[in-house]
């Protein structure tokens, strides 16, 4: 195990000794540690921070999961004083001694050693230690609240790369059933308060598209609140798909929402600073000029291999050659993947502009063509920029112009697709003397909405077409992390392949917003049914629309809905087993009835 992983820190020697020597005593309970606040401050801190959303005027339980020795159990207990407390930890042998000091300490506490990962009907449960819990009032709800219930949860870590068992599959259950209603949300939905290894929270809160799956678009679905609490701000390297730009503007963003709520970050919990990655003492033949790009931590080692090159030792003399390489190598890609994404994002506002002038009839033919050769002309620079650089170089630039297409399409942070970039605040800093062992963790929490725009459109169908769409759901937004560039052509493609374009913008016309757009041979401007509507928000008849640059993954959670709503209304004659297959999912011939995707057309 790693020494710093273990170190222990001066101030909080004690409990760190005591959780060492009772707790993590031997090497397997080692290897499935848990990351545990030592630092009461810290504790005060994230409490503060989250009174307004946990502070209510009725009596609360608190479900506590995996509560490990119950160090930050006990804090949330005293601040909340619960009704009844229910800690659920599998592994009594280890944590078992320290809870039960916490049950003869009053606070309401029972303990049961249950795993929470194979509990999926918690009715028993709540019957037997949670008997306040009841059918809540669903007045004015479509997805009705239960306030009197916390679920505190502190998820432990991935035991192999084999556990099917892991922190974002359970977050994924959780939102599921949220959904559904269904788990611990079967009285309504309730508030989570969850610590997730560090490695989860893209998954949970996406900053960039790429990461945006499953687990993400559920929590897009329901949530009214969804957001970081606390972080190690460690493995930040998603930062790196971010133009330099956006991210700073980003920051600023939230600290204009913080101040606006009168938010006070306590002094050493600031977000660390943004930093830019380091220059090359010697950038060779490169003709690219330095990228404005974040520092992450790979820099810090890859610098201090550079600096090693005046070594007597020949080994380390050649890694360091070798590192400034890579460093270069980086600001290479860097530059590529931003510089073509920049063409990409400028080809989309000459689509968009084509667009108006099309609907403008007080412009000449001469603009509306010259409008039409520029969107074009656009393309074919990027098709040869791709055609004509080594893969390597531009792998990713795809990412980056999606994720400046998504806040394109919102127009503001605020209104962002990406829950990341609304954020009330930033999460409070998390310090390595803060846990014990240390680890990188991030604290999260959720709280649902009790109107939201699908679960309306949801409670409209029949449980039977409910249960249907739901599934289609879970198919194309599980295939996202195998088939990350399935874009709006080939999905339509797989439900209505007999459609053109233009007839399924037609028809659906918010997808005009996502489409290129060139004009239709043989016409003119032509002025829009509708004079107050935005040209590139409907359907023009002089435009021909292409969806094979729209990726799925840009897309709003609701807009994806509605179109599996549209496909479901359309009487679909294959299952939501068969559709997953066509889509390239991994559902076994045992489970789908061995039923061949190549045989298959949805229409």
């Amino acid at each position: 195990m790693s020494a710093k992983k273990w170190a222990i820190a001066t101030r909080f020697a004690k409990l760190s000794n005591e959780l060492k020597t009772n707790v993590y005593n031997d090497l397997g309970i080692q290897k499935l540690a848990k990351a545990e606040i030592i630092n009461e401050e810290l504790t005060n801190d994230i409490l503060k921070r989250l009174s307004p959303y946990l502070q209510q005027n009725t009596p609360v339980d608190i479900l506590d999961l995996w509560p490990s020795s119950g160090v930050f159990s006990s804090q949330v207990n005293k601040y909340l004083k619960p009704r009844r407390h229910l800690l659920v930890e599998p592994n009594k042998k280890n944590y078992g001694k320290s809870l039960k000091r916490l049950v003869k300490g009053g606070g309401g506490y029972e303990m049961v050693s249950l795993d929470p990962y194979s509990l999926y009907d918690w009715s028993e449960v709540f019957a037997k230690h949670l008997p306040e819990q009841g059918p809540p009032n669903t007045e004015g709800q479509v997805l009705p609240r239960n306030d009197t219930l916390l679920v505190l949860a502190n998820i432990p870590e991935q035991r192999s790369i084999r556990d099917h068992f892991t922190p974002s599959r359970w977050w994924s259950v959780m939102m599921e059933s949220c959904l559904n209603q269904r788990g611990v949300h079967m009285y309504g939905s309730v508030r989570i308060l969850a610590s997730l290894p560090g490695n989860s929270k893209c998954s949970v809160l996406p900053r960039t598209v790429i990461d945006r799956r499953r687990t993400s678009m559920l929590t897009e679905t329901v949530a009214q609140h969804a957001f970081e609490v606390a972080s190690t701000y460690e493995n930040e390297t998603w930062q790196s798909l971010k133009h330099w730009d956006n991210l700073v503007l980003n920051r600023e963003r939230v600290a204009e929402r913080t101040a606006a709520n009168n938010i006070i970050t306590p002094a050493g919990r600031e977000i660390p600073p943004l930093e830019l990655a380091p220059k090359s003492p010697r950038p060779g033949k490169l003709s690219q000029m330095y990228m404005l790009r974040p520092r992450v931590e790979w820099h810090d080692t890859v610098m201090d291999r550079i600096a090693k090159e005046s070594s007597t030792n020949k080994v380390v003399r050649r890694d360091a050659q070798v590192a400034l390489y890579s460093l270069n190598l980086d600001n290479k890609q860097a530059w590529w993947c931003h510089h073509v994404a920049k063409i990409e994002l400028e080809e989309d506002e000459a689509s968009r502009s084509l667009a108006r002038i099309a609907a403008d009839t007080s412009k000449y033919p001469e603009e509306l063509e010259r409008a039409d050769k520029r969107s074009a002309g656009m393309r074919d620079t990027v098709e040869k920029l791709l055609q004509g650089t080594h893969h390597r170089v531009m792998r990713g630039h795809d990412r980056v112009a999606d994720d400046g297409r998504v806040l394109n399409d919102a127009g503001s942070f605020d209104n962002s697709m990406l829950i990341h970039d609304r954020r009330p605040f930033e999460a409070l800093r998390i310090h390595p003397d803060d846990q014990f062992p240390r680890l990188p963790r991030t604290i999260v929490y959720f709280e649902a909405d009790p109107n939201p725009p699908v679960v309306q459109k949801l409670s409209q169908l029949s449980d039977e077409k409910r249960v249907e769409l739901v599934e289609l759901f879970d198919t194309l937004s599980s295939i996202s992390s195998t088939r990350d560039q399935l874009n709006l052509a080939e999905l339509y493609n797989f439900i209505f392949p007999l459609r053109t374009a233009n007839e399924i913008v037609k028809e659906f016309p918010i997808l005009a917003k996502y489409a290129m757009k060139r004009l239709k041979p043989g016409y003119g401007t032509m002025p829009l049914p509708d004079p107050t509507l935005d040209p590139n928000d409907c359907f023009q008849e002089n435009i021909d629309y292409d969806l094979s640059y729209a990726r799925i993954r840009r897309l709003p959670v609701s807009l994806i809905w509605d179109i599996l709503l549209q496909y479901q209304n359309s009487g679909p004659d294959v299952s939501p087993m068969q559709f997953n297959r066509l889509l390239g999912g991994t559902l076994t011939g045992a489970v789908t009835g061995g039923s061949s995707g190549h045989a298959l057309k949805l229409r």
